[in-house]
């Protein structure tokens, strides 16, 4: 194979199996001489990045036996989607929101990833894991890093990574009461969506009929920094929700000098579409149409597409194509990941000292009550457009 495709020695080893395995074949490909070439040994590793931090340690320290943290690549999908690649570019290559991208302009940043489907035949795993550990702890927290870290030095991959892992290691971690203060937790019940009767998530065969396991969680996220102090970061993720999508929403603050009408004057957010639609939108006001100066609020939008017409490489193509290159700045080090479940597992700490009543939201709703009171009690609510 090296001769035939004079691949010089370079390898790129893919594992997607149970986490459980990850040491045992990082071992194996090592003692079996498939990394004793002079080319490059990148190791590619698929989600869960274990279940805990004390998980999380062991394999890390299991792969780290036979590869470099550098020659480790955590694939992260959502790390390859073509708008939150675009939130540095947006941030930095643009004076005016670079400019304006601090807790003196910004009211609050809203992070949502929510799904319309149920577990489907993921349930034996599901149970085990929850949406606070498959979808927040990796996704979402990465996607508040790059909306939260500073500028970087330069664009390598290891000035990214710093300023994210700084980011990351602003966030406020919880203790005790407050993690049911700035966190809410769901399961969804039965529902009716489009006259199709839906079970609830403990009807599923592969779901414990008692199960505690959340489908939904939301949250208040602090950054404890001088940039974004008194900014609150909103998350949520769940499944069974109205609406699958996965937006970011950043809300500026409002004139305190309400010249055009009163309080109920529009705010100016912006929006970036993940997906589906991908794409940028910016909420402004402007005067309506004839005479008065009456405003109203309009929408300048961007739709993100190849500007030849192309078909725009899917996630993952994108990412084993950076492995091969080695540029590693979109998947997660480990520095990163420790430092995420740190704050998830203080959560689930608390979570696990009592049981919570589900289910708590029928499916096919916007989820729990709770979550909409989450931004409420700061006078906020969830963008939902």
């Amino acid at each position: 194979m090296d001769e035939k495709y004079q691949l010089e020695g370079n390898r790129l080893f893919y594992l997607a199996m149970a986490p459980n395995f990850f040491g045992t074949i990082a071992s194996r490909i090592q003692s079996e001489g498939f990394v004793d070439t002079e080319g490059f040994h990148r190791l590619i590793i698929e989600k869960p990045f274990g279940h805990d931090l004390e998980s999380a340690k062991e394999l890390n320290d299991s792969l780290r036996l036979a590869f470099n943290e550098n020659e480790i690549y955590r694939i992260d999908h959502y790390l390859g989607k073509e708008l939150v690649q675009n939130i540095p570019v947006l941030r930095f290559a643009n004076p005016l929101l670079n400019a304006v991208w601090n807790n003196k302009y910004i009211a609050n940043i809203q992070v949502s990833l929510t799904e319309t489907l149920g577990v489907e035949e993921r349930g034996r795993y599901y149970d085990e894991s929850g949406a606070i550990r498959d979808m927040i702890q990796n996704h979402t927290l990465q996607i508040v890093s790059l909306l939260a870290m500073n500028p970087p030095i330069d664009l390598t991959t290891e000035d990214i990574r710093n300023e994210k892992v700084r980011a990351l290691r602003s966030l406020r971690v919880y203790e005790g009461k407050e993690v049911a203060e700035n966190f809410v937790r769901g399961q969804y019940g039965a529902g009716e969506v489009d006259g199709e009767t839906l079970e609830s998530y403990r009807d599923d065969k592969n779901v414990d009929s008692a199960s505690t396991t959340d489908t939904f969680v939301a949250a208040k996220l602090m950054v404890d920094n001088d940039r974004w102090a008194g900014v609150p970061f909103y998350i949520r993720s769940g499944k069974r929700l109205n609406k699958k999508a996965t937006q970011i929403a950043i809300e500026f603050k409002k004139n305190p000098h309400h010249l055009f009408g009163d309080e109920s004057l529009a705010g100016n957010t912006l929006v970036i579409n993940v997906q589906p639609d991908e794409g940028i939108y910016l909420y402004l006001n402007a005067k309506k149409p004839g005479g008065g100066m009456e405003s109203m609020p309009i929408q300048l939008d961007y739709s993100h597409t190849s500007p030849d017409g192309s078909p725009i490489p899917e996630a993952y193509e994108k990412l084993i194509l950076d492995s091969l290159r080695g540029d590693a700045t979109y998947f997660s080090h480990w520095d990163e990941v420790s430092t995420s479940w740190n704050l998830v597992d203080h959560v689930i700490e608390e979570w696990n000292k009592e049981t919570p009543e589900f289910p708590n939201y029928a499916s096919g709703s916007t989820g729990p009550k709770a979550a909409d009171e989450l931004l409420a009690r700061d006078g906020f609510k969830w963008f939902d457009k």
